[in-house]
């Protein structure tokens, strides 16, 4: 059994981290611009506004949170590398089949509807991840792909 505590301090992190992807990968989307198009900004910043490169903005916001994260409450829960690579692909799937959809069915690009969808799946990413740490058990060699999968 699970303890309240236990939940509580997992449900805590995970809204902290979610609301730091939401606004560090905000700002994440202009650094290139305000670093005056730095290519090495470019390997963690969008350079230009396809869907592709945008996913960026998720992926390195949730990567930075999870160090720190790993450190302080990464030991103490069960499969911190695999729901952290489970949210993060959840991220990019909502991004891009929202964006898909949108745009078929539109036939443009709106910005709300961008910022919805990369809002949307910050919130996915961190249920999902929360999940993962209240409802699984304890795997090693899972936490050892997951990292592999991470780093690949």
């Amino acid at each position: 059994m699970i303890s309240t505590e236990y939940k509580r301090s997992i449900l805590i992190w995970e809204i902290s981290c979610t609301l730091f992807v939401i606004f560090f990968g905000s700002m994440l989307h202009f650094i290139y611009g305000w670093t005056n198009h730095l290519s090495v900004i470019g390997l963690f910043a969008p350079v230009n506004e396809s869907v592709w490169e945008h996913l960026k903005l998720g992926f390195w916001s949730l990567t930075i949170f999870s160090i720190p994260e790993y450190f302080l409450i990464g030991k103490k829960v069960k499969n911190f590398f695999i729901a952290k690579l489970a949210g993060v692909f959840a991220l990019e799937i909502v991004i891009v089949v929202i964006f898909y959809i949108y745009t078929s069915i539109l036939g443009k690009d709106l910005s709300a509807m961008d910022i919805g969808s990369y809002v949307a799946g910050a919130i996915v990413c961190q249920i999902i991840a929360m999940q993962i740490f209240i409802k699984t058990k304890q795997s090693n060699q899972g936490n050892s792909f997951a990292i592999a999968g991470i780093v690949a």
